[in-house]
């Protein structure tokens, strides 16, 4: 399963990142802590692409249930390699969880298309390559049909997708 993406923030895009958090909790966070995040030597994000997730759900649907924790366990399993990787090259590190209320911020931040990108790297660069144009709202057409298969109902469906929303009835006048 190769579901897990990474983002390394440096300089100033470390400096945008924190203050897009900070901006993204509406003050909720005191600034200092947030500060206390920026000033390390950069910042890595980790996060797993679920149209890799959900394009799985659906072409294997006995072990669709199975995949979105298997995700995260492949995402840890990178998180301890890299971690594991600092130590040795003597990085400081400080673990903090991502956050999926900053997940457009962060696609806007990099210039990202979509959450399903690869990244290549040089001695000097690192370059995201997006692939699709996932617009981050609404509903994966994916998704939506593992969760039907599944014997999800269309309200349920609706609201997994489009959190924060009610389904009513519409007057027939």
């Amino acid at each position: 399963m190769k579901s897990s993406r990474v983002i390394v923030a440096l300089g100033e895009k470390q400096d945008m990142l924190w203050n897009t958090v900070y901006d993204a909790f509406g003050g909720k966070v005191a600034r200092e802590k947030i500060d206390s995040f920026r000033a390390g030597a950069g910042t890595v994000l980790y996060f797993y692409d679920e149209a890799v997730v959900q394009a799985l759900q659906a072409q294997f649907p006995l072990y669709a249930a199975n995949f979105p924790g298997w995700a995260l366990q492949s995402s840890g399993m990178l998180q301890l390699s890299v971690w594991s990787g600092l130590r040795e090259l003597g990085v400081g590190a400080s673990l903090q969880h991502y956050n999926p209320i900053i997940d457009k911020d962060v696609r806007a931040l990099f210039g990202l298309n979509s959450t399903h990108f690869t990244i290549k790297t040089t001695d000097t660069s690192l370059t995201f390559h997006t692939q699709g144009y996932g617009h981050g709202v609404g509903m994966s057409q994916y998704g939506a049909r593992n969760m039907a298969e599944n014997g999800k109902s269309y309200r349920e469906i609706l609201t997994h997708y489009y959190t924060d929303t009610q389904i009513t009835a519409l007057d027939a006048q």
